[in-house]
């Protein structure tokens, strides 16, 4: 409410490690390193329910669908106060990012460059990120008929029709001005085919 600018927090979220917030639907996410996940209604906080797993370092939403995440605890799906786990941790070490796109296909990138998607329960190999790039990619998107990785430095593109030729066929678009310090912050996903990219 407007006259109450600042939410009390729960007695059990009082020393958490904040990881991650997000907003679906009517309630907000918010993701800690050391006390679960948790959400609000607008009126009431309550612990998700994740079977004791107690860290979720990042959150993911669509339109339609929320999850949490981490490489070591796998990725779940959230339903309202429910963590339900439906890719285990075997499956996720070194997961880098979690990307669900606008037609709710999800991509998984993992630190050696390789990029996944989790259909129908089956984890499936889809490309790779060249190496040359890989440190200063942020994140892969499907928009459009094309996958864009999000650089540091600008936006790697690639049509979707040549997923088989993992490292070809990448055209590097740079970002204007001076790059070379920059990083990026965060990258939002706002319609089927509009990204918004942060530099630091």
């Amino acid at each position: 409410p407007d006259n109450k600018p600042m939410l009390e927090l729960p007695i059990e979220l009082q020393k958490p490690i904040f990881s991650d917030a997000i907003k679906f639907e009517n309630r907000y996410y918010l993701a800690t390193l050391n006390r679960g996940i948790w959400s609000f209604d607008g009126k009431n906080w309550s612990m998700v329910n994740s079977n004791g797993q107690s860290r979720a370092d990042k959150l993911a939403c669509s339109n339609r669908n929320c999850y949490a995440y981490s490489a070591q605890a796998g990725v779940y799906e959230l339903l309202d106060n429910i963590a339900n786990l439906i890719i285990p941790p075997s499956e996720t070490r070194d997961l880098k990012k979690l990307i669900i796109c606008a037609d709710e296909t999800m991509l998984l990138y993992y630190a050696n460059g390789k990029v996944k998607t989790f259909s129908d329960g089956n984890i499936i190999d889809l490309l790779n990120i060249p190496s040359d790039v890989n440190d200063d990619c942020h994140s892969i998107w499907k928009i459009s008929q094309q996958y864009v990785a999000v650089l540091d430095r600008g936006i790697m593109t690639r049509p979707i029709a040549n997923e088989s030729q993992s490292e070809i066929n990448w055209q590097l678009q740079s970002f204007n001005g001076n790059s070379d310090t920059a990083k990026i912050s965060d990258v939002k996903l706002v319609s089927g085919d509009i990204l918004y990219i942060a530099l630091n």
